[in-house]
């Protein structure tokens, strides 16, 4: 997951595809390269893969800020906003990134207004759930070039249909659900499993050191 997370935000930045649209026309095309250096990246949802991804941007020099429901802190994170001032964190962030489980509470999170108050220069992602965001108020953005971007791994409606319009939307980057599509996933997923069985069939739900509260 963070992998992509990097990918995607590096993808849009530097404006890769555009590149692949040069090669395509066999056109050499350069222009001064962005870097993530010194950039904010706010991300909504405070789990393990946050941490995870804020660990990896850090080393790239960005500053990292974070959107919770329950936490006031959290490793790696400069500052740590609730989920009612997320206006304010969407406003100073320059990628906007969605990590947060989908629930009632989570639907269209990031909404219109948030995606108002973001800068003109700033990417959204998400490679949470499609329901976490408001999928037509950022095709409005991205149309009237209001954000720079975005790069969405997920979608309210899965797989897109070929005549989806999302497909054609400006400075969009699409992938096809791929965030936790690794080639390792059962290696790494099985013996996490295989744990949790011996510890419930020793200890009960109690024991259980993978748990998901929600």
């Amino acid at each position: 997951m963070s992998e992509l997370a990097v990918l995607l935000m590096l993808a849009a930045l530097r404006r890769f595809p555009a590149m692949q649209e040069n090669q395509k026309a066999h056109r050499w095309e350069r222009w001064p390269q962005p870097i993530l250096a010194g950039r904010t990246v706010c991300i909504v949802g405070l789990g393990a893969i946050a941490e995870h991804l804020a660990g990896v941007l850090a080393a790239f020099g960005c500053r990292l800020t974070g959107v919770s429901g329950g936490r006031s802190e959290a490793p790696g994170f400069d500052q740590v906003y609730p989920r009612d001032s997320l206006e304010a964190a969407a406003a100073e962030a320059d990628f906007l990134v969605l990590l947060t489980p989908y629930s009632p509470s989570t639907h269209h999170i990031v909404d219109s207004s948030v995606i108002a108050a973001m800068k003109p220069t700033a990417v959204l992602v998400n490679i949470a759930r499609g329901g976490c965001l408001d999928e037509a108020a950022l095709a409005d953005a991205l149309r009237e070039n209001r954000i720079a971007g975005a790069a969405l791994d997920v979608f309210a409606n899965s797989p897109l249909a070929p005549d989806d319009p999302v497909w054609d939307l400006p400075n969009l980057i699409v992938t096809p659900h791929i965030g936790g599509f690794a080639d390792v996933y059962h290696e790494q997923a099985l013996p996490i499993v295989a744990a949790n069985m011996v510890d419930y069939a020793e200890g009960g739900v109690k024991a259980l050191k993978e748990r998901l509260d929600r």
